[in-house]
């Protein structure tokens, strides 16, 4: 349940060595005797022998005073303990960076999280077949569910960092757009990888690269020149591209990214721009079709190319 190392064997099966852990990770006792150092121990952190502490990735952790030696990077926002380890609990989950308690990792995951870890990486992705219904809004569990505080920060940070680069390579633009709060970026970000399927690798790693680059940007609504036609809901453009000018850049407007949209039709936006900017399509039939290969329709189904 906490991914806790307790044995290592060979590879025909052998046993070599196992552990057992007091609930704050201090070893009760130990049997066998490894041909080398096992770094890798209580909840799947790095021990080192010569101090007796865990490295939790932000600071180091003491089984022994069963708290963190050094105080919380978040601060008072992590709660009125500044050392504590996981909330004062330690065996319902554990605390991989060193910043938040992580629930996703109990021994009998949700409904929703059997349903998400069975449709990752598959044909469909995870907004439809199986376990899911093309059309319907995603029910709560995101692909930053299953990222470490750490990581979200990283891609967040690059983003804000990036988005005023494009800004200046497209000052005309700066007064018309904004960028992506927090809770927009992420919703636009769990939508696209969770519904492009693993097989297309290439195109997975060329948005996740588009998103942390700042190539995607809000229509603030503050001009009108940025929405000159309206799709079938009356509404403005629902999204545009520029490129020839540094990297290039896409907007959608704020309704594209607002909670409870459907993470089939937000990928599906977001895949088209990239597409603009990445490949440069002006067929629009060509370009339908592609973006239909990588985010298939509501309807689940991918229309052929040809």
């Amino acid at each position: 349940m906490l991914r806790s190392v307790r044995a290592l064997t060979r590879r025909d099966g052998t046993w070599l060595n196992s552990w057992r852990y007091a609930i704050y990770g201090s070893a009760i006792d130990s049997a066998g005797s490894p041909p080398f150092e096992l770094r890798y121990r209580w909840t799947g952190r790095e021990f080192d022998r010569e101090s007796g502490l865990y490295f939790h990735r932000t600071r180091f952790y003491s089984p022994t005073l069963m708290r963190f030696i050094q105080e919380d990077p978040a601060g008072w926002t992590g709660g009125p303990n500044l050392y504590a380890y996981g909330d004062g609990d330690p065996t319902t989950g554990r605390d991989p960076d060193g910043l938040s308690k992580n629930y996703d990792l109990q021994a009998q995951p949700t409904e929703e999280q059997r349903a998400m870890y069975a449709c990752m990486g598959t044909t469909a992705g995870c907004g439809g077949g199986g376990n899911w219904r093309r059309g319907e809004a995603w029910r709560g569990m995101r692909w930053s569910d299953l990222a470490t505080s750490l990581e979200q920060e990283d891609v967040w940070g690059s983003y804000r960092r990036a988005f005023e680069q494009r800004m200046q390579e497209n000052p005309d633009l700066a007064g018309g757009l904004r960028p992506m709060d927090r809770e927009e970026f992420f919703r636009a970000y769990d939508a696209v990888m969770l519904e492009i399927p693993e097989r297309f690798a290439q195109e997975r790693h060329g948005l996740d690269l588009s998103f942390r680059y700042g190539h995607y940007a809000v229509d603030n609504g503050m001009s009108g020149r940025w929405a000159t036609s309206a799709d079938e809901k009356g509404l403005g453009t629902v999204a545009r591209h520029r490129t020839g000018r540094g990297t290039g850049i896409a907007w959608v407007n704020s309704y594209v990214v607002e909670d409870g949209r459907a993470t089939w039709y937000v990928a599906n936006i977001f895949v088209h721009e990239y597409l603009h900017m990445a490949e440069g399509y002006r067929d629009g039939r060509a370009l339908d079709c592609r973006v239909e290969a990588l985010v298939p329709n509501s309807a689940g189904r991918v229309r052929p190319c040809r």
